[in-house]
């Protein structure tokens, strides 16, 4: 399958998942809270910008101003990448999800058993607004119950170690 390459001598592509970490004190409590290496999750649009859901700011298109990140890129087609972002860029000017963010915290801190406490629809954070995008790509339901980046990555990461399981034995 041909993969549509956005610019030369560079390993990102359209659609591929970018997962940062800053060194804001909102970073280091997302991280240390999830038990993760990254605290924000978004998906590449062009060489300089990503689409992402962002505290105190809806849904956009914006510059990748991030130093820290790790790309993960996805085995899908051209059609899929461009369905992908098509999704995403429908989704702009949603609101931060606020709710959301105190129900998972209340999930990981243990005092509720609902992974979806305080889930606004109508609003996104950013691994919601990842996750909602993926689903919509064939053989994503993997990642449904995701909730944090990490989830995510850990998800495309063991989907990723399977695939290449399963191309060595072929």
């Amino acid at each position: 399958m041909k993969t549509l390459m956005l610019f030369s001598g560079n390993s990102k592509m359209i659609g591929d998942i970018i997962f940062v970490r800053s060194k804001s004190p909102l970073s280091w409590i997302i991280r240390k809270l999830t038990k993760s290496n990254w605290s924000h999750v978004g998906v590449i649009v062009s060489e300089h910008y990503l689409i992402e859901s962002n505290f105190f700011r809806p849904v956009k298109v914006r510059k990748n101003r991030y130093k820290d990140f790790r790309i993960i890129q996805l085995n899908i087609t051209d059609k899929e990448r461009l369905n992908l972002i098509s999704f995403l860029l429908d989704q702009t000017n949603r609101d931060y999800d606020y709710g959301r963010i105190l129900g998972i915290l209340l999930y990981i801190l243990g005092f509720s058993k609902n992974r979806h406490l305080w889930n606004n629809y109508n609003k996104d954070i950013c691994s919601e607004l990842v996750l909602r995008g993926l689903l919509e790509l064939p053989e994503m339901s993997f990642l449904n119950d995701s909730i944090t980046p990490e989830d995510i990555i850990e998800g495309l990461d063991k989907a990723n170690k399977s695939r290449i399981s399963l191309e060595k034995q072929a």
